[in-house]
């Protein structure tokens, strides 16, 4: 269960740091901000490939976040939720 949580923690705290990062304020930052995003993605599908196994749901959700106005929505804790909603199934 410990895990369960704190792939959602991730996955929640991974959207929000790159909602941030799509903010006109990022702007200013220009290429690094896009570095930031990439290297949110990849530490987000290793910690919750980590923490919940691997499955090829999470792929998907991996190229959607390569989309510029597709990853300013929350898909990395749309999938978590998703996953954990399959895990507790009947």
């Amino acid at each position: 269960m410990a895990k369960v949580v704190l792939a959602l923690l991730v996955a929640v705290a991974a959207d929000c740091a790159q909602l941030f990062l799509n903010t006109p304020i990022a702007l200013f930052f220009g290429i690094g901000a896009e570095a930031a995003d990439i290297a949110i993605d990849i530490i987000a599908a290793f910690v919750v490939i980590g923490l919940l196994g691997f499955s090829p749901l999470l792929l998907p959700t991996f190229v959607l976040e390569a989309i510029p106005v597709v990853d300013a929505f929350p898909t990395w804790t749309a999938c978590v939720l998703y996953l954990i909603s399959k895990r507790s199934g009947p």
